[in-house]
């Protein structure tokens, strides 16, 4: 896993500058240990909870397969496994990359 996927160092930038590729959602893992509550009353524990998530896409890049792992915001709609992305990569690090959601 890269870390610096993981975080969204970078993130912007690649959104901005990056070469566009096509992707594939492979796995999205909710992180229920970090929980976001979005009302400041709540009448149960997950009353206007939202969890972020791991987003693992899969894309290609001159014949060459890659993997990575990125954080998905808690108030992002989730996208679903399955499901086509748009993946921006750094040409000269394509392992490098962002997507938007």
């Amino acid at each position: 896993m890269k870390l610096k996927n993981l975080l969204g160092i970078g993130r912007e930038a690649l959104l901005n500058g990056g070469t566009a590729t096509a992707g594939t959602v492979v796995s999205v893992k909710k992180q229920y240990w970090l929980k976001v509550n979005t009302k400041s009353v709540r009448r149960s524990a997950l009353d206007g909870a939202t969890f972020p998530a791991i987003v693992t896409v899969q894309y290609r890049v001159k014949d060459i397969t890659y993997t990575a792992k990125l954080w998905s915001s808690p108030r992002a709609a989730h996208p679903l496994e399955g499901s086509a992305v748009t993946v921006y990569y750094d040409p000269e690090q394509p392992q490098h990359c962002a997507s938007r959601f």
